[in-house]
């Protein structure tokens, strides 16, 4: 059996693929999100935009906002010097620390 390469989140990838669907539908920043989450989240993006980790939830939330049914466009290969993302609610901050969630 082959073993799937591990990958990391392209956070930045993501944000620009919700700037995209948000301008085609004349969306502000704040509409897109709080569709996205029920609340608004200055953080979040900005987060994002730094190519910092989220949280797999969140991930998901957005792809489905999407309406993504391949997330190979917003992956990158893991490197060590890049934060990732774990399942749950919290993003790991450690870089290179540990497997993979």
């Amino acid at each position: 059996m082959t073993a799937t390469p591990r990958r990391t989140l392209d956070t930045r990838a993501l944000i620009a693929a919700v700037d995209r669907k948000r301008k085609r539908h004349g969306l502000s920043w704040r509409q897109a999100m709080t569709q996205i989450t029920g609340s608004y989240s200055a953080g979040l993006k900005t987060r994002m935009e730094a190519g910092q980790p989220i949280s797999g939830d969140m991930a998901g939330a957005i792809l489905i906002w999407l309406g993504a049914t391949d997330m190979k466009p917003y992956l990158l290969p893991f490197t060590k010097n890049r934060f990732r993302v774990i399942s749950g609610g919290a993003a790991d901050h450690t870089r290179g620390q540990g497997q993979a969630g």
